[in-house]
């Protein structure tokens, strides 16, 4: 089920990185929701169902981290920012679709800009993180996702005032 050989990812993409790189960005997706769909996810509030996205993702990215570098690598090149870019809204609009949420005004675009953030932050933290099982990035994940409340808090604030 893990076992991810080069050769699958050429065969399906043959001409280019960026194919095999989205082929890769959409199993780590597939990962993620399997785990979440394994969890009681109901009895989890929202903050968790992130929290578990998130790390789950990254857990199942963990055996590949090479790989993934080395995808990330060419993928924080200029000229491919925009792909880039589209596979962490991707990724963020299917963790906040999998999490329950329903919102189909500006809502919807706030949660999934936030959540790009944490992804992309949190992901540049663990390709670096050599603490024991993670423990380092799981703590700043779960920072992330505090001020992100914050953010939330303070927006609503503003609104209310106006």
């Amino acid at each position: 089920k893990n076992d991810i050989g080069v050769s699958d990812f050429i065969k399906h993409c043959p001409d280019d990185i960026k194919g095999i790189t989205d082929l890769f960005a959409n199993w780590a997706d597939r990962e993620m929701l399997t785990a979440l769909t394994s969890m009681d996810i109901e009895s989890l509030k929202i903050r968790q169902r992130i929290y578990h996205g998130v790390k789950s993702r990254l857990e199942a990215l963990s055996p590949h981290k090479d790989a993934f570098k080395a995808s990330m690598k060419y993928m924080m090149r200029p000229t491919k920012a925009v792909d880039l870019h589209k596979i962490g809204w991707r990724t963020a609009d299917r963790l906040w679709w999998a999490a329950g949420d329903t919102a189909a005004d500006y809502n919807h675009y706030t949660k999934r800009i936030l959540l790009s953030g944490v992804f992309a932050s949190t992901t540049l933290f663990w390709l670096k993180d050599t603490s024991k099982d993670y423990e380092k990035t799981w703590d700043f994940l779960d920072k992330r996702i505090e001020n992100v409340l914050k953010i939330g808090g303070a927006i609503n604030k503003l609104k209310k005032r106006a």
